[in-house]
């Protein structure tokens, strides 16, 4: 009988490593983001310079109010049950993936104007709307008691609170959420092998001779504090100091009301969020050591937001070479990017695939069966194992890659320098929705 090795990749085929820019929609003006975004997200001539076709998504509010510290535009008129002008827009770019995350239901900057009815206004519109999102990213502010999770200056997710709404989120569909600046993560790549001083001294973010100094000694104060505590409880064990599950991409916890969640973690620094920082978070050194470590990056930003407040462009020039380079990662097809959506669905997806091989006459059947314990129950989808890679260590004639014993009819066979054949399940990018 003739014996197949198969292995799962860890990322779509040809990358080798992952990365997202996940952004908050605080202080982005509606004009700005359509530049920014047409400039991201198509190959068209714009004030930025030709479109990088780069498929990078971007968050929104359903409220807000003019006026508000950090206003953007939403797709409600301030708090009200009125449609904004911008609504439209809205829909048509979460339906295309240029937006992909619920930055909260909105900027509610002023203190008992967020309810319950709030929450129950916006998923049914989005509901009336067939809209469906599946990532939550918590708004900081004291006021914003819509927030989820124990790290949270929030109540949304206690049922005894005034402001709970987390069944309502749940039930809609939301599956991913970041809580706080404790899901911030400074090491490069996660799912990655790590070390302590990743966070630290090898961190790609502190470029500067000072900041080199400054986080070497917070590292190892940090360290030596850990080290202590290890001690005084009488469990010193030598060899390895860092848990490396704290440098998971994605961790299944429960919000305050039992409620099953995944948390995600971003990469960057609260002191680097503004656009202005991206060539500090993007640049030549991280991708090179994410690719490296062969990890997975969400990075934290505010892509609207301008931290030089004289400079009237949406972007800046050294902004718009980080953006470029990435695209440079993109497309040498070392670094794949994708919407926030699609990298926390991907990772998830192919960490709990279960899946096995069978060969029928000359031909290696690859079937699909849904997720292992205990997320049986989630209803896997042709959409879902987008960018699944196989590699194929050895011949059959053909391949066939089934789905709940459907055949998968849009697969693609590559191969590589040494010969072994691969395939992939085609990701589909984002697409501009504008003429």
């Amino acid at each position: 009988m003739k014996m197949m090795t198969v292995r799962l990749m860890k990322f779509p085929y040809p990358y080798r490593a992952a990365v997202t820019i996940c952004s908050d929609i605080d202080g982005t003006s509606f004009e700005n983001f359509m530049i920014i975004h047409e400039f991201l997200n198509s190959g068209k001539e714009t004030v930025l310079g030709r479109g990088l076709n780069l498929p990078i998504g971007d968050s929104f509010w359903m409220y807000d109010m003019d006026g508000n510290p950090d206003a953007a535009f939403s797709y409600f008129e301030g708090y009200t049950a009125k449609e904004s002008k911008y609504a439209p827009y809205i829909r048509d770019f979460i339906k295309a993936g240029v937006i992909d995350v619920m930055h909260s239901y909105g900027n509610f900057s002023e203190h008992n104007k967020f309810s319950r009815e709030h929450a129950i206004r916006a998923i049914n519109e989005l509901d009336r709307h067939s809209i469906k999102l599946g990532v939550w990213t918590n708004h900081g502010g004291l006021t914003n008691v819509q927030n989820l999770g124990a790290n949270s200056v929030g109540y949304g997710d206690v049922p005894q609170s005034d402001y709970y709404h987390a069944d309502l989120l749940l039930e809609y569909g939301v599956k991913f959420y970041w809580d706080s600046e404790l899901s911030l993560h400074t090491n490069v790549g996660q799912d990655a092998s790590s070390r302590y001083g990743d966070a630290y001294w090898h961190s790609t973010l502190y470029g500067t001779p000072i900041e080199y100094m400054k986080y070497s000694l917070k590292g190892l104060l940090s360290y030596a504090d850990e080290l202590q505590q290890i001690i005084s409880s009488r469990k010193l064990i030598a060899g390895k100091r860092f848990n490396s599950l704290e440098n998971e991409l994605i961790i299944e916890e429960q919000l305050r009301d039992g409620s099953a969640i995944h948390r995600f973690k971003r990469f960057g620094q609260g002191r680097y969020d503004w656009s202005d920082d991206l060539p500090r978070l993007v640049n030549i050194a991280f991708l090179d050591k994410l690719v490296e470590k062969r990890g997975y990056s969400i990075v934290y930003i505010h892509l609207g937001d301008r931290k030089i407040k004289s400079d009237t462009r949406p972007l800046s020039r050294s902004t718009v070479d980080a953006f470029t380079l990435l695209a440079d990662y993109y497309q040498l097809g070392k670094v794949w990017v994708s919407n926030t959506s699609t990298i926390l669905r991907y990772n998830f997806i192919r960490k709990n695939l279960e899946w096995c091989t069978r060969i029928v006459d000359d031909t290696l059947i690859i079937d699909i069966n849904g997720l292992k314990s205990p997320h049986k129950d989630f209803v896997v989808t042709s959409d879902d194992i987008q960018g699944i890679s196989f590699l194929c260590l050895e011949g059959c004639a053909n391949i066939v890659v089934q789905l709940n014993n459907q055949v998968q009819k849009d697969i693609i066979e590559y191969s590589d320098n040494t010969g072994r054949r691969i395939i992939t399940v085609p990701n589909r990018d984002i697409e501009w929705p504008l003429i």
